[in-house]
């Protein structure tokens, strides 16, 4: 009797573990930088740290929003959910970025975007070093929204969508006015940090040539006036490190016009391929203000606005590699083209060859 009670509380326990490594195995189907510290406590341990897990829904509709509850050390923290891949191999255009100050939260989806139809999510933990992580609750997607905290994604990225040889016009709703009193058509500062956001573009950096704006500007006795383009890509926020510049004279009688050009950010190292939006910094200057146009330039449309692009500009770039990284960007490039540059160093050899058979012949 006693032998036949313990296979059964044996078999129990087996179970119950089997039970419980497959909800985590559900949760936890691939994890990155991320070590087991006890039972469902995790430790971020790398520089990378993200989980891919399969979505549960609770209930029969499309899911409106994502239950996602990590632990105390995980709020206020950076976090990515990528939505969109091909064998585990997730599409960086097809992502949200957000903030959760409180767990459980419930991360909202924007219209048109659709998680449901994924088989698999990534979630990202992004500047948290040595955090704790709790991955007891599975991620799940909810359709009534009743009584939750939501959240909603500070960036959304839903595709990538290619610039036609007619440029873009920039909507002209939905862009962010900051320390500015109106709208685009017609606004006025009001604090000392003035400048305006563009809606989401999410456009290829691929044919991309510069932006334009056409604005209506107060008439001022300063010579001249500073306006700072910021660009934000699927590599980073508005930064100064990835900011343009430029000084346009101020006796233009209220209306300025300029293109700065954007097309290194196909170039650059590492390369953007993604625009995301655009930030415009302008001069604090009192009275009324507009925005007329505003357009993103293809490239073959680059000689129509050439001339309007000013003669005083200052790229800041990101790309900019030193140390160590200088060292393996030359290493990348050598390398790069690997016939050349076996053929380039044989060259090389032979000529020293030749140039001490040479010197020896002559002595």
């Amino acid at each position: 009797m006693i032998n036949k009670a313990a296979t059964k509380y044996t078999y129990s326990i087996i179970f119950v573990l089997l039970i419980a490594i497959s909800n985590l195995t559900h949760a936890q189907v691939i994890v990155n930088d991320v070590k087991e510290a006890n039972g469902q406590q995790y430790v971020i341990s790398g520089p990378d740290p993200y989980v891919i897990f399969n979505p549960k829904s609770t209930d029969d509709q499309h899911g409106r929003a994502l239950i996602i509850d990590l632990g105390e050390d995980i709020k206020n923290k950076p976090l990515e959910l990528f939505f969109e891949s091909d064998n585990d191999v997730f599409n960086p255009h097809y992502k949200l970025s957000f903030v959760a100050n409180h767990f459980p939260s419930a991360l909202l989806i924007p219209d048109g975007v659709d998680i449901s139809a994924s088989t698999r999510l990534r979630l990202d933990i992004n500047q948290c070093s040595e955090c704790a992580v709790d991955f007891k609750n599975v991620p799940s997607l909810k359709y009534d929204l009743t009584g939750l905290t939501l959240i909603e994604p500070e960036r959304v990225q839903n595709g990538l969508n290619t610039l036609s040889e007619n440029n873009l016009v920039i909507p002209r709703d939905d862009w962010r006015l900051n320390s500015l009193n109106g709208v685009i058509s017609s606004f006025e500062i009001s604090g000392s940090d003035p400048y305006l956001v563009t809606p989401p573009l999410s456009i290829s950096t691929d044919q991309l040539w510069a932006a334009y704006f056409k604005l209506k500007a107060p008439r001022t006795k300063e010579l001249w006036t500073t306006f700072d383009l910021f660009y934000q890509t699927e590599q980073h926020l508005f930064m100064s490190k990835a900011s343009s510049s430029i000084r346009i004279a101020s006796d233009v009688g209220g209306a300025v016009e300029f293109a700065i050009p954007l097309d290194f950010l196909s170039k650059e190292q590492p390369s953007a391929t993604m625009l995301e939006r655009l930030r415009l910094d302008i001069p604090n200057l009192s009275g009324q203000w507009a925005i007329i146009d505003a357009k993103l330039i293809h490239q073959n449309n680059a000689n129509d606005f050439g001339g309007i692009v000013p003669s005083q500009l200052i790229h800041n770039k990101r790309q900019k590699a030193q140390g160590w990284g200088l060292l393996k960007k030359i290493l990348r490039n050598i390398t790069s083209d690997l016939g050349f540059t076996i053929a380039y160093f044989f060259l090389v050899v032979l000529t020293f060859v030749f140039f001490v058979r040479a010197y020896c012949s002559n002595k």
